[in-house]
């Protein structure tokens, strides 16, 4: 059984690692994450986020289009609801 000793960029946690308990001899199932989260308390939520969006935009917006037309969806029901009784 051989062990993989990471380096501090190197873990399975990706570069921003702020855990203590950093595995050693673990090989990772998954590289690490693309963006992380900024950790400046002092920006906004969405701004701390907004790496992350835009490392994944299109998996962002095409989640943002669907939820649009599940909402179309949704309001269209009532009144197709109100035809069929009347």
């Amino acid at each position: 059984m051989t062990t993989t000793r990471f380096r501090r960029g190197d873990s399975a946690f990706g570069d921003d690692v702020t855990s203590p308990y950093v595995p050693i001899g673990v090989t990772p199932k998954y590289p690490p994450p693309r963006r992380n989260i900024d950790p400046d308390q002092s920006k906004t939520w969405l701004v701390r986020v907004r790496p992350i969006a835009l490392a994944h935009k299109w998996v962002f917006g095409a989640s943002l289009v669907i939820s649009f037309i599940g909402l179309v969806f949704q309001v269209q029901i009532p009144k197709v609801v109100g035809e069929a009784i009347d």
